[in-house]
């Protein structure tokens, strides 16, 4: 009698979900999407749970039909459908397409048709095969007709339209090493090879052929999750075997952003900007912070208020809900155009000027929103002058700022980068792909306090560690009971090597 053998999830196919997740946790689940390749439907079945609703297609019957089974139609479509040739009324906010590209050979008119399927600033999430080098018999079962490189996926990419935002390559250190024994198809058992491109194309999403022999350890999430942090740190390097991209549809792209695309070799946005849930969860935390401290002789409809460095305008978008004219402010003026494009309150402006000189008369805010930013500036001092400058008598700032001593860089996702030496930091980044060389100037407890002379500084971090409730530090919850154990005054002393500070400075 034959064994039967089963399918199993992969240690890649695992990571990469891990990676797919990490991304859709940060999109707003009332997006519509279109997914290209339905594949087993793991990935539908997770769209699904989330909340998701939209449209999937493939060219397998035999796909469409497993799929459906597993699925509420109610909520997610799926259909027999070739990229190449789909048309829809409907325009997508999010096109997903997971190891799917490599299998079309006229990938460019697919993708073309993707943009056209998209909404303007709709995102193309996909996944495909990386370096050639690495070609071997699983690319030929598969069906693929290639594998790609960043450069030229960079150029397909921009030639159709898109706008890079994020370009991770996966999969280094250690599914390298998996990856250099599965390309020989060595493990691959029962599979026909004597068929067409197309027919291999059709069975890659859902072959089970996989050998199952010792699945309990390369498919336990558990066992693999420690090997995916420290994957994670060479992501934006052009290690791994496979890219994950995040484009955009931007209608009319100046060549000069194109030819500044490619010169930053398409920098990675900093995903905790683009992160809805976390932005919305700090501007909750800011206006608890605020509403303690603020001139309480003035109404919040009537305040004027500055958010410095606003970035995505997700933040400042929240603020202008609750206070009379909020204007934000960055220096990157893509950012700004936009927060433009997307946030359209009456009260609410963006601008693109330098925090620390804007321009603006003085006393012109009765708040002013400095949070995560002070180390941006070449000269923080002047920064905090302009701040001063800019509030009104008895106006406050909420200012929270990063710790020269902190064991993990949030920006950079590196450990110690601000407390060794520079060139030692530098080395870091660069080579893990983060950027061309650290460039953050955290400041420590003191060097802070003596730059914010000028005000009254009440310290809110300990307090807001004590008790999360009251100033609306959200992050601090699951950790309330032992936070709230220790009293204020340790935290207080503690203060100086916490990761980041939290402070009220009040101009009088």
């Amino acid at each position: 009698m034959n064994k039967k053998v089963v399918w199993v999830a992969t240690p890649t196919f695992l990571y990469r979900n891990y990676l797919y997740q990490k991304i859709i946790s940060k999109l707003p689940r009332n997006y519509k999407f279109l997914l290209i390749g339905t594949g087993s439907g793991y990935f539908l079945e997770i769209l699904q749970k989330r909340g998701f609703q939209g449209t999937a297609i493939d060219i397998s019957s035999e796909s469409v039909s497993c799929v459906k089974k597993i699925l509420d139609k109610n909520k997610i479509r799926v259909k027999k459908g070739d990229i190449l040739n789909y048309q829809s009324k409907e325009k997508f906010d999010l096109i997903f397409s997971f190891e799917v590209i490599e299998h079309i050979k006229d990938d460019r008119k697919a993708l073309s048709n993707m943009y056209k399927l998209l909404k303007p600033g709709g995102k193309l999430i996909f996944s495909v095969p990386a370096h050639m080098k690495a070609w071997g018999r699983m690319d030929e079962i598969g069906g693929h007709f290639r594998r790609y490189e960043k450069t030229s996926l960079t150029e397909l990419l921009l030639k159709c339209g898109f706008n890079i935002e994020n370009f991770w390559s996966y999969g280094f250190p250690f599914l390298n090493v998996i990856q250099r024994f599965s390309k020989t198809g060595m493990f691959v058992k029962n599979f026909n090879h004597g068929i067409s491109v197309s027919e291999k194309t059709k069975k890659s999403g859902i072959r089970t052929d996989a050998d199952p022999r010792f699945s309990f350890l390369y498919s336990n999430k558990i066992l693999l999750y420690p090997f995916f942090l420290i994957m994670n740190f060479f992501i934006k390097t052009d290690l791994g075997f496979g890219y994950l991209v995040v484009a955009d549809k931007k209608i009319k792209t100046k060549f000069s952003n194109i030819l500044k695309s490619i010169h930053n070799n398409y920098a990675v946005f900093n995903d905790e900007v683009l992160d809805v849930k976390g932005r919305t969860m700090i501007a909750r935390q800011i206006i608890k912070v605020v509403s303690i401290y603020r001139n309480n002789t003035i109404k919040p409809n009537l305040m004027k208020i500055l958010d410095i460095g606003c970035s995505s305008g997700i933040i400042t978008d929240y603020l202008s809900k609750e206070y009379g004219q909020v204007v934000g402010i960055d220096v990157d003026k893509e950012s700004i155009n936009s927060a433009k494009s997307k946030f359209k309150n009456k009260n609410l402006n963006f601008l693109v000027k330098d925090g620390s000189k804007t321009g603006f008369p003085d006393s012109s805010f009765d708040v002013i929103i400095a949070n995560q930013i002070y180390y941006c500036f070449l000269r923080p001092k002047d920064f905090f002058d302009e701040v001063y400058r800019l509030l009104k008598p008895g106006g406050i700032c909420y200012f929270g700022g990063r710790n020269k001593y902190t064991l993990w860089d949030a920006q950079y996702k590196l450990p110690l980068l601000s407390v060794m030496p520079r060139n030692l930091s530098d080395f870091m980044v660069k080579t893990t792909g983060r950027s061309e060389k650290f460039e953050a100037e955290y400041r420590t407890y003191w060097q802070l306090e003596k730059m914010c002379n000028k005000f009254i500084v009440e310290k809110i971090t300990p307090k807001a560690i004590h008790n999360y409730k009251k100033f609306g530090f959200e992050k601090f919850k699951k950790y309330r009971l032992l936070f709230s154990s220790i009293p204020e005054f340790v935290w207080a002393i503690l203060e100086p090597i916490l990761p980041n500070f939290v402070w009220i400075l009040k101009k009088m």
